[in-house]
C-alpha cells in the first residue's frame, strides 16, 4: 500500500489537491492590500459580510462537487484523453 497525503485520496489527483489549496489562499493574499484600501473609505463590518457571503458560496460550491463526485469523474476522464 503507497502512502499519498490526504488531499491527494480526496480528489484523486494531486494536481487537484494543489489548485484546491491555491484557490483557497491566493484570494486572501491578492485581494489583502485593495480590501484594506476599501476598508478605508467603507465600513468594515459590511465588507467582513460581503466576504463571509463570498466564501460560503465557495464553500458550497466545494461541498457540491465532494457530494456529487464531479472532480474525480472530471479527473478521470482528463487522464483518459492524454
Amino acid at each position: 500500500m503507497t502512502s499519498s497525503p490526504l488531499p491527494a485520496r480526496a480528489f484523486g489527483a494531486l494536481s487537484l489537491a494543489g489548485f484546491a489549496v491555491v484557490s483557497h489562499w491566493l484570494p486572501f493574499l491578492v485581494l489583502s492590500v485593495p480590501v484594506g484600501a476599501l476598508n478605508e473609505r467603507f465600513d468594515s463590518r459590511r465588507l467582513i459580510q460581503g466576504r463571509a457571503v463570498l466564501f460560503m458560496v465557495a464553500s458550497a460550491g466545494w461541498g457540491y462537487f465532494f457530494v456529487t463526485d464531479r472532480l474525480r469523474g472530471q479527473a478521470k476522464q482528463r487522464h483518459k484523453s492524454l
